[in-house]
C-alpha cells in the first residue's frame, strides 16, 4: 500500500512525493506505485489541481502510461480537474 505516495499527491506535497519515489526506486517499484489503484495518485493530483505532482508523474512515465493515466475510468482525472476549476 502506498499511502504516503497517494496522500502526498492528494495534498500537493512534492517533497514527500519525491521521497516516496526514492524509497520505491530502492525497492524496484516506481512504476508499480504509479499504476497502483488505477493511477490513483494521478487522479487525486488532477482533482486537487496539483500540477507539480502531475508533471512529476508524467516525467517518470512513458507516453503509453501517461495516456492510461489520463483515460483511466473514462477520463476521470480530466473530469475531476475540470469540475474543480483546474483547467
Amino acid at each position: 500500500d502506498h499511502i504516503a505516495f497517494r496522500t502526498a499527491a492528494t495534498n500537493g506535497h512534492l517533497e514527500i512525493f519525491n521521497r516516496s519515489l526514492v524509497l520505491a526506486a530502492e525497492n524496484g517499484g516506481i512504476q508499480a506505485m504509479i499504476a497502483a489503484s488505477h493511477y490513483e495518485a494521478f487522479r487525486r493530483a488532477a482533482g486537487y489541481g496539483h500540477l507539480s505532482i502531475i508533471n512529476r508523474l508524467v516525467e517518470l512515465s512513458s507516453e503509453d502510461i501517461v495516456r492510461e493515466m489520463i483515460t483511466t475510468f473514462e477520463y476521470t482525472p480530466f473530469q475531476l480537474a475540470a469540475g474543480n476549476g483546474h483547467i
